[in-house]
């Protein structure tokens, strides 16, 4: 429990000070991932609530996790309903019709593997990572408060192996 509280910490205070205010009660990992991801959506895409279409391999356990910890939130089941895309760990294709939506990872991979991947929020060697890539956010229009500046890195620093997507 120590380290839990540790890793809570640690992301709250000192490697997402962004995220501080997410309102969070308790140290639990999923809860905070999905508070996190409430936040950077609504901010992205400038909406009080946000339609998510989960894919991937962890389709269901985020699926599950936002609708337990977000009433922001909302999963939907078709492209045509969602507002963004979540790649919940590995997918090797998203469906054509998805293909000119924004998407968003869980994994740093995917930012090299689709177009419009606009970043991710994944852990590597216990430590949560933000990455949001800058050309990305820009085609899109997006612009982010300054709280952000941090996270976002250009895309030939990220990107490392050529875009399939």
């Amino acid at each position: 429990m120590k380290g839990l509280a540790s890793v809570f910490l640690l992301l709250v205070f000192g490697v997402c000070p962004v995220f501080a205010d997410v309102g969070l009660r308790s140290a639990n990992p999923e809860e905070l991932e999905v508070k996190i991801l409430e936040k950077l959506f609504k901010d992205m895409l400038q909406r009080k609530e946000v339609n998510v279409l989960v894919l991937g391999d962890r389709k269901e356990s985020y699926e599950r996790n936002i609708r337990e910890y977000s009433d922001k939130l909302r999963t939907v089941e078709s492209c045509k309903e969602a507002n963004i895309l979540l790649i919940a760990g590995d997918t090797k294709s998203i469906p054509e019709e998805c293909l000119n939506k924004p998407i968003f990872s869980t994994k740093k991979e995917n930012i090299n593997l689709f177009k419009n991947c606009l970043g991710a929020f994944y852990w590597k060697k216990g430590r949560p990572n933000i990455i949001l890539i800058k050309e990305r956010l820009e085609e899109r229009g997006i612009r982010l408060p300054s709280e952000y500046e941090r996270f976002i890195e250009p895309e030939d620093r990220v990107v490392g192996v050529e875009r399939i997507k």
